[in-house]
């Protein structure tokens, strides 16, 4: 009951939140930006191919 409403929308706001740290913009620092990545991973948030998928999409920008 309770228990899974509070665990789905728990996961929509990391959903959401893993989104809005992952959009990257030509104007956004790019070793800023993969620091950001990198706690995302670490905190288990992001999986190690999502990080590595958008650290390739960065580094192919610079």
């Amino acid at each position: 009951g309770l228990q899974l409403g509070f665990g789905m929308e728990m996961g929509k706001v990391l959903d959401n939140k893993k989104e809005e740290l992952t959009a990257f913009s030509s104007s956004t620092d790019p070793i800023a930006y993969l620091q950001k990545l990198k706690l995302l991973l670490d905190e288990k948030i992001l999986t190690q191919e999502e990080f590595d998928t958008k650290k390739k999409e960065i580094l192919s920008r610079m």
